[in-house]
């Protein structure tokens, strides 16, 4: 197929989406690390997964923020 190389690229920009209501979603599991701006006052939040999925069932999420935010 013509885009077949495509394939990890567009996987690994998909890791991390966006909420509408100023949340962030991890859905697709890799090892990453993603800064985004989250909760109602925008706070810039850093988000990293380590795991070896789908070759292990473990999941730990690291999240680093300047300051307490609630956010879903």
């Amino acid at each position: 197929p013509h885009n077949y190389g495509m394939g990890w690229p567009w996987f690994a920009q998909e890791l991390w989406l966006a909420t509408p209501d100023n949340g962030l979603a991890a859905v697709m599991y890799a090892p990453s690390e993603v800064r985004a701006k989250v909760g109602a006052d925008a706070t810039e939040v850093t988000v990293s997964t380590d795991t070896a999925y789908p070759f292990g069932d473990t999941l730990t999420f690291t999240v680093r923020t300047p300051r307490p935010v609630a956010f879903p």
